[in-house]
């Protein structure tokens, strides 16, 4: 009698799990896994993608070295042109209209008494 907890929780996990495996087994092949192609095939895998990301890499560090290029040749025509706009001079008639001053800040802040 003192197995008899043991049993009634046993044999319902014993029959869930048969029909589980009855049930994954028309779906999947259940049996021993062949670790011995798994080996084969995942080196080549490896290979395959260490070349693939050294590519990748050799790429992106060909596209950095562009864009730094073209940011350098940017650089450059940008202080010229700034140079060029500086050593312009404005034709004569012609007023350069700035906004006016923003107001004046107030020295002290107003407090109203409140009552």
């Amino acid at each position: 009698m003192q197995f008899a907890g043991l049993v009634k929780r046993i044999i319902p996990f014993l029959l869930t799990f048969s029909a589980g495996l009855l049930l994954a087994s028309l779906f999947i092949p259940i049996g021993l896994p062949d670790f011995s192609t798994w080996r084969e095939s995942r080196r080549g895998k490896h290979s395959r993608e260490y070349r693939d990301l050294r590519n990748e890499l050799d790429s992106v560090r060909e596209k950095l070295r562009i864009s730094e290029i073209e940011n350098e040749q940017l650089r450059r025509s940008a202080t010229e042109s700034v140079e060029d706009l500086d050593a312009m001079e404005l034709p004569p008639g012609l007023e350069v209209n700035h906004p006016p001053a923003p107001p004046r800040r107030p020295k002290h802040p107003r407090f109203d008494n409140l009552r």
